[in-house]
């Protein structure tokens, strides 16, 4: 890929795209979500269709159709089985320690600085 433009698009495409079948993009749409110029995602998509990336299928109305290359669109499936939401965590008493040692602290602050414009007043 030449740009991060070309990133962005794809990013934003593998969110819209399978590569089970092909889906109408409308570059205006994209171009709007990415706040980027029409012109740029169309050069774009081309130089992703060139390089493999997108599958270019049938028109669509006025829209060409497209679809992922089928090792784009299975990434996400393994990193969602390993980064999964850990099980949710019984209600449990806050950690006192820490905001104890935290208001002990703000005290001691407190009596140093008056200590300290007493002295230099």
């Amino acid at each position: 890929m030449n740009t991060l433009t070309d990133y962005r698009i794809r990013a934003y495409l593998q969110s819209k795209l399978t590569a089970e079948e092909f889906i109408g993009v409308n570059q205006a749409e994209v171009a709007a979500a990415l706040g980027i110029r029409k012109a740029t995602v169309c050069a774009s998509l081309q130089r992703l269709s060139k390089l493999g990336v997108l599958a270019v299928g049938p028109k669509a109305g006025r829209n060409l159709t497209y679809k992922l290359r089928r090792e784009l669109a299975d990434w996400e499936k393994p990193m969602l089985r390993k980064f999964k939401q850990p099980p949710p965590q019984p209600d449990k008493w806050p950690d006192w320690s820490s905001l104890a040692f935290g208001v002990v602290l703000g005290v001691v602050g407190v009596f140093v600085v008056g200590f300290l414009l007493n002295k230099f007043s």
